[in-house]
């Protein structure tokens, strides 16, 4: 009889572990899955900008639209508010992404850099967990050099 009574209140002493234990459990599971959606978001950008260094070396003067398709149609759950816009050294700004290249009319041997900065949004940790100042901060940014071979 005494062993089933003291059963009981381990069973007390293990809700109350739980209990515990449950929010800082739930918390790191929702920081793995915003390090998943960074790394993802953050291998995206880096592709925009390595397609809009090879449209950039080639001469073509729609890079921006090579580099639009590829933030378009990667980025999920209709976060692909990333477009890019004219101008170049990074000063094109439309919906919070930047992106440009060094020389859009490069001659043989010139190196170009494209660069694509875009803010990153927090999708899995709520908005009370956060300083403000952390979501402000938060971009992702590739830069690629490629030096153009053909004229």
């Amino acid at each position: 009889m005494k062993a089933h009574s003291s059963r009981k209140k381990q069973r007390g002493n293990e809700i109350v572990e739980f209990t515990l234990l449950a929010p800082w459990l739930i918390f790191f599971a929702l920081i793995f899955v915003e390090l998943g959606v960074a790394y993802s978001d953050k291998s995206i950008v880096l592709e925009a900008s390595r397609v809009g260094a090879r449209e950039a070396i080639s001469g073509n003067a729609d890079w921006k639209d090579s580099v639009n398709a590829v933030l378009a149609s990667s980025i999920p759950w209709g976060r692909a508010a990333y477009v890019c816009a004219n101008g170049n050294d990074c000063d094109a700004v439309q919906n919070d992404c930047c992106c440009g290249v060094s020389d859009s009319d490069p001659e043989v041997g010139d190196r170009v850099i494209a660069t694509i900065d875009c803010p990153f949004q927090f999708v899995a940790i709520p908005d009370f967990l956060l300083s403000s100042s952390l979501r402000e901060e938060m971009s992702l940014r590739a830069q690629t050099g490629m030096r153009a071979l053909v004229d």
